[in-house]
């Protein structure tokens, strides 16, 4: 039996050996499963994230490296899951196949560790933006900025300031204010 503190049964089952007996059948293994169809699918529309969330399992960072670097690669990884970002290492072979793979995926970030593991190349995949190098201590707070930044931008509360990267945070003015449509407020 299946419920949700709304709706009381959304499924219910179970073996019928005995009914099939007892309304005169022969004796078999039988099951069932009933399903209201419609509370089931407004249980599902209650919990469904709204359009601006972003969806639990996406990928946030895809971590590559030359092969020899696997143990930094992992190190890396784990660092980031400390920190609460979705991060995995790519198991493709090669750097260029790694970036293709996270690209096919669909990750926002991908971290390069340079053949050493001394540096991590941060590169957003999503923006056409300029790929930056930072030193290993470095890259899980560099890494953040950035999602950071990128998660700002899709909500529109931010946007590059004019010659430069960085963010500038804009607030636009509701526009059923008299006077003042299309107004945007600096802060």
């Amino acid at each position: 039996q299946v419920s949700t503190p709304r709706h009381s049964v959304l499924m219910r089952g179970g073996r019928f050996d005995s009914l099939l007996v007892a309304s005169g059948g022969e004796r078999r293994v039988a099951c069932g499963l009933t399903i209201a169809t419609k509370r089931l699918l407004e249980a599902a529309a209650e919990g469904r994230p709204s359009s601006s969330t972003r969806p639990g399992n996406e990928l946030e960072v895809c971590v590559c490296s030359p092969e020899s670097s696997l143990a930094q690669r992992m190190q890396l990884v784990s660092l980031l899951w400390r920190e609460g970002v979705r991060a995995d290492l790519s198991h493709e072979g090669d750097p260029g196949s790694q970036v293709a793979q996270a690209a096919m995926l669909g990750v926002a970030i991908v971290a390069m560790l340079s053949e050493h593991g001394d540096t991590v190349t941060i590169k957003a995949l999503r923006r056409k933006e300029e790929q930056e190098e930072v030193p290993f201590a470095d890259a899980v707070k560099h890494i953040k900025q950035v999602l950071h930044a990128q998660s700002l931008r899709s909500i529109g509360r931010f946007k590059p300031r004019q010659g430069s990267s960085s963010p500038q945070a804009e607030r636009r003015v509701p526009d059923q204010l008299p006077g003042n449509a299309n107004t945007a407020l600096k802060v």
